[in-house]
């Protein structure tokens, strides 16, 4: 076992999906994104896939329409390969050690109609993320998966806020049942992927965590 680095200085650039061209949805959209990091960070050593967004049908997935399935698709996935692709020379130019974190969603373990199309991006997902951790294992590139369970973040409270006024039930309902006796704060999240992209994980690649206060079934 490699002994563990001293903390080092740690630089982070972002971006919000704008929807069209400019957004992390197209290709165009995630080249330009990845220049940038490159140009403002001058390399890359991790590489954090979080993007995520859908609307829930409530009539179920006979009413999602087709443009839907590839707006998730573009969104939840794409985004996803594309930009790992964009950056993967930057990745292998810092060497061993780095990594990518890919965020699943338990809509990928437990789906369910209204947001099936969601469910089915983040699938494939964990999939192509178990796939490229074989491929990039001799690189000493490392990648996980994380899956979440109900977060509370602005949208999904609005997505669970729709669900709750369809079922006639108040929104706290949707989150209740869970074992650890709350819902997820982003920090769990926040903190996985911090464990996850660091060297305490070095011996950890095509792993799949489930964050979730023990709500999905085991899997």
């Amino acid at each position: 076992m490699q002994p563990l680095p001293q903390p080092k200085q740690c630089f982070v650039f972002g971006a919000f999906n704008t929807g069209g061209s400019h957004g992390i949805s197209s290709n165009a959209g995630v080249r330009g994104f990845a220049a940038a990091a490159l140009a403002t960070l001058g390399g890359v050593d991790i590489v954090v896939n979080n993007a995520g967004a859908a609307r829930a049908h409530l009539e179920g997935i006979a009413s999602i329409p087709d443009e839907e399935w590839i707006d998730a698709l573009n969104l939840n996935y794409l985004s996803a390969v594309r930009l790992t692709g964009a950056l993967l020379p930057a990745l292998r130019e810092a060497g061993a050690g780095s990594a990518v974190v890919n965020i699943s969603s338990g809509a990928a373990v437990t789906p369910q109609g209204p947001m099936a199309h969601y469910g089915a991006a983040k699938a494939a997902l964990a999939a192509y993320g178990k796939a490229l951790a074989s491929e990039l294992a001799p690189a000493g590139i490392r990648v996980t998966t994380i899956t979440p369970g109900n977060v509370l973040t602005p949208g999904a409270d609005a997505l669970r806020q729709t669900i709750a006024d369809a079922m006639g039930v108040p929104l706290e309902a949707t989150t209740a049942g869970i074992p650890l006796g709350r819902p997820g704060d982003p920090r769990d999240i926040a903190e996985a992927v911090a464990y996850l992209a660091s060297d305490r994980a070095q011996w950890v690649t095509g792993a799949n965590l489930v964050v979730d206060g023990g709500e999905l079934p085991t899997f």
